[in-house]
């Protein structure tokens, strides 16, 4: 999942996905190898909604009274409740 600084159109998706997988492949050696051996799929590019990032932020330090600075940015979606909150946040294209 993606937060784009601009919205991107639809037509651009599969643009955005094949750079995405030229840039892991250049970047991982073995990413590039299980692409390669059909071990692993190409990444599926979806975009988010602008400020869904912040809005998630800003949700959690109102539900767990917490500061600005004790909040990281999910990275890795690790509970329903994130998947469920992220996903409905995508762009609907």
């Amino acid at each position: 999942m993606l937060e784009p600084e601009e919205i991107v159109l639809k037509e651009r998706l599969d643009e955005c996905t094949r750079i995405l997988a030229e840039e892991l492949a250049r970047a991982s050696t073995s990413y590039a190898h299980y692409v390669a051996g059909g071990n692993m799929g190409i990444p599926k590019v979806v975009f988010l909604q602008q400020q869904v990032f912040q809005l998630q932020r800003e949700i959690k330090m109102y539900k767990m009274s917490l500061s600005e600075n004790q909040l990281k940015t999910a990275r890795v979606l690790t509970t329903p409740e994130q998947i469920r909150f992220f996903m409905g946040q995508t762009e609907p294209y």
